[in-house]
């Protein structure tokens, strides 16, 4: 198989820059390999406002937010042993205000992030990809990377 564009990984990165160079050159020929079968077991992840922007960019803001994930409005860490909290918003919590969901990515929805299911997550993001015209090779793992000179010859 020849293509032009080969994504090692379909996890966030992998979909995500293969969604933005097909909508950017639909001619590409882009196949993203990921070792696993997806929905896959992942630990959870907290996203920040401006992953919600590129999510918008490339039209899957509107899926996500469609999983119902909860919207974080802000963040609390604790590090080591210390009692110290570092406390930070996105939006302040007096300003937010609850609207019927799925929401749209607009007003204060655009100062907001979610805490995300990795597994459901990726896995949308993998399937818009996939709509987007990636060919999305899923149970195939990369073993190894055959290059000549700055020419990749295979996978």
């Amino acid at each position: 198989m020849n293509c032009d564009v080969a994504i090692i990984g379909g996890g966030p990165g992998g979909a995500t820059v293969g969604t933005l160079l097909k909508q950017r050159q639909p001619d590409l020929d882009i196949h993203i390999f990921e070792k696993e079968t997806f929905p896959r077991d992942h630990v959870g992840e907290s996203l920040l406002p401006l992953v919600c922007g590129v999510l918008n960019e490339m039209g899957a803001w509107g899926k996500v937010e469609e999983a119902n994930f909860p919207i974080k409005i802000g963040a609390t860490f604790k590090w080591g042993q210390s009692e110290d909290l570092w406390d930070f918003e996105f939006l302040p919590g007096d300003q937010f205000t609850q609207h019927k969901r799925p929401g749209r990515f607009k007003g204060q929805r655009q100062m907001t992030a979610w805490q995300v299911d990795r597994a459901a997550y990726d896995e949308i993001l993998l399937n818009h990809a996939a709509e987007a015209g990636v060919e999305v090779h899923q149970n195939c793992g990369v073993k190894s990377v055959d290059v000549s000179g700055d020419a990749v010859e295979g996978l």
